[in-house]
C-alpha cells in the first residue's frame, strides 16, 4: 500500500461525506433516542479513520477521469520555474509547503496554550472545601475509584470542567450548590474523564491543526464535543427518573445563565471537556429534550444499532475499492507536447490502461 495524491483526495471526500452525514443525524433527536449515540460515535471513529489512513489499496478499482480530473490536475502539476538540474516549482508544491508550515504553527499553538494552562493548574492549589471533598470521596467510594481528583474553585471560573490524562482536575466555579447538586455536577465531570474525553479531544485537536485547510475538519470537531456532551448526559439520566432528571437540567441552566453574565470567564485548554458549550442555544436545548426523553434501550434497539455499526464498517471498506485517476490520451499528449519533449525533460505519462509511457523526443520507452 502507498500514498498518492489521488488516494488522498479519496480520503478528503469520503470524511466530508462522513462529516455530512454525522452534521444531519446529530440533529435528529429521535434518531439518538432510538439508537442512542453509539451510531453517530461509530461515524466519527469512520471519519478520522479514513483521513489518517488515505492509502492506496492495491486492489482497488481505477475509474479513468478523462475530463474533469485532468482538466483540475494539470494546472496544479505545470512547473512554474524551472531550475538547473531539471527542478521544478509548481503550484502543487507550493501548496504543500503552505500546508506543512501552517500545520506545523498550529501544532505548536496549540502545544504551548496547553503548556501554558497545564504549568498554572500545577501551581495552584487544591480547594480545602469541606463540602466539595466530601461529595468527591462519596462519588468515588459508589464508583468504587481509586484516583486522585483534585478540584480547583474559582471566581474566574464559571463552567465546570474537567482536564487531565492521567489525574483529573475539575475546576468549579464559586456558587453556592446545596450536597445533591454538587455530587451531579461532579459526576458529570468525573463522566467525562473515565470516556476519556480528554484524550478524544486532544487527538481531535491534532487533527484539527493538520487538516486546518478543511472547513469541514472545523465543523467535525463542533459536532463532536457536543456529541460527547450528550453521552455524558445519557450516560447519567439512564437511571434518573424524571424529578431527578429536571434537576440535573436546573444546574445546567443556572450554570448558562452564569456565563452569559460573565465578561472575562477562564480560557480552558482545547481538550477540557465542560458542562456545556458557551452560547450554543439550540444545542443546549436538543441535551434538554434528550434528558427528558432517553429511555434505557430495548433489546430490538441494541440489535439495529449494531446493524447500523455493521454498515459503517462495509462502508470504510467500500471506500477503500475505488480510486479515480486522471487519463490522458496519447495521441493528444503527443499533439500538445511534442515540441517541448527533449532529451533534458523527459516526460512519464499515464496511459488509458493505466500503464505508463516515457516519452523523450517523441520517442516512447
Amino acid at each position: 500500500m502507498s500514498i498518492t495524491i489521488f488516494s488522498f483526495i479519496a480520503a478528503v471526500l469520503w470524511c466530508n461525506i462522513y462529516i455530512i452525514i454525522i452534521t444531519l443525524i446529530r440533529k435528529i433527536n429521535n434518531f439518538i433516542i432510538y439508537f442512542s449515540y453509539f451510531p453517530i460515535m461509530l461515524l466519527i471513529f469512520a471519519c478520522i479513520f479514513r483521513m489518517i489512513c488515505p492509502v492506496d489499496c492495491p486492489y482497488a478499482m481505477v475509474l479513468d477521469s478523462k475530463i474533469i480530473l485532468p482538466a483540475i490536475y494539470r494546472p496544479f502539476t505545470m512547473p512554474l520555474l524551472t531550475f538547473s538540474k531539471g527542478i521544478h516549482i509548481h503550484l502543487l508544491g507550493i501548496i504543500s509547503i503552505i500546508w506543512i508550515v501552517r500545520s506545523v504553527y498550529l501544532l505548536l499553538r496549540y502545544a504551548s496554550q496547553s503548556f501554558r494552562f497545564y504549568k498554572v493548574n500545577s501551581i495552584t492549589s487544591a480547594t480545602q472545601n469541606i463540602q466539595l471533598i466530601s461529595c468527591i470521596n462519596e462519588i468515588k467510594k459508589e464508583k468504587g475509584l481509586d484516583i486522585e481528583v483534585k478540584i480547583i474553585q474559582s471566581s474566574a471560573i464559571v463552567i465546570p470542567m474537567v482536564t487531565g490524562f492521567f489525574k483529573p482536575t475539575i475546576y468549579l466555579p464559586s456558587l453556592s450548590f446545596s450536597d445533591s447538586e454538587l455530587k451531579l455536577i461532579l459526576q458529570h465531570e468525573l463522566t467525562h474523564y473515565l470516556h476519556k474525553d480528554s484524550w478524544i479531544k486532544m487527538f481531535m485537536c491534532l487533527i484539527v491543526c493538520i487538516f486546518w485547510w478543511n472547513p469541514f475538519v472545523h465543523i467535525l470537531k463542533r459536532d463532536l464535543n457536543h456529541i460527547l456532551e450528550i453521552r455524558c448526559d445519557l450516560s447519567l439520566v439512564i437511571q434518573m427518573n424524571e424529578e431527578e432528571r429536571i434537576k440535573y437540567l436546573k444546574i445546567i441552566l443556572r450554570i448558562a445563565e452564569a456565563f452569559r453574565r460573565t465578561t472575562c470567564p477562564l480560557i480552558p485548554a482545547d481538550d477540557a471537556t465542560g458542562l456545556l458549550e458557551a452560547n450554543k442555544q439550540t444545542k443546549l436545548e436538543q441535551r434538554f429534550y434528550l434528558v427528558l426523553r432517553y429511555e434505557k434501550r430495548k433489546r430490538r434497539h441494541v440489535v439495529l444499532s449494531t446493524l447500523l455499526g455493521g454498515l459503517v464498517a462495509l462502508s470504510i471498506i467500500a471506500s477503500y475499492m475505488f480510486i479515480i485517476q486522471p487519463s490522458y490520451s496519447i495521441e493528444q499528449y503527443r499533439k500538445e507536447n511534442a515540441s517541448t519533449i527533449t532529451l533534458e525533460n523527459p516526460k512519464l505519462m499515464i496511459n488509458e490502461n493505466s500503464t505508463y509511457a516515457l516519452y523523450s523526443n517523441s520517442n516512447i520507452e
